[in-house]
């Protein structure tokens, strides 16, 4: 793993034996390095590193799917037909997934919870990506 990272044995180590909290660009390297994709594991290393979420007004829905892939990442990538709230289709969780919409906070609260993460620590992803999608629809009906 060090010599596919470029990190240090010694911090590899210290990383997997959950000795440290890992800085971004070791988190990006380890995930780069096992074939996933970095910025899904963005949002649960900025709750872990307490940095504060800088959020982009045109990627806000993209931004809580890759968090919302990550908390199932860290949930051991159960199949989604196992972890969706009852009455909800696994093609609208399969939507946030990919940013292409953005469900109402009960539904995500219960897949979140499903998956063993807390929802709160995803609420002002939600809610910034619930304003983007609205404003977004909103400004559809103008045009």
């Amino acid at each position: 793993m060090s010599a596919a990272t470029g990190l240090p044995v010694s911090m590899v180590s210290a990383l997997l034996e959950d000795r440290t909290v890992a800085s971004w660009p070791e988190v990006y390297a380890l995930a780069h390095a096992l074939g996933g994709e970095p910025e899904d594991l963005r949002h649960l290393w900025e709750c872990t590193a307490q940095d504060e979420v800088a959020l982009d007004p045109n990627g806000e829905s993209e931004r809580l799917a890759a968090a919302l892939r990550g908390a199932r990442l860290a949930a051991g990538s159960p199949a989604l037909a196992t972890v969706c709230p009852p009455g909800i289709e696994v093609s609208a969780v399969q939507a946030a997934l990919r940013g292409r919409a953005v469900p109402p906070w009960s539904v995500l609260r219960v897949f979140l919870a499903a998956l063993g993460a807390d929802p709160v620590s995803f609420e002002a992803l939600w809610l910034a990506a619930r304003v983007a999608d609205l404003a977004e629809r909103e400004g559809e009906l103008r045009s």
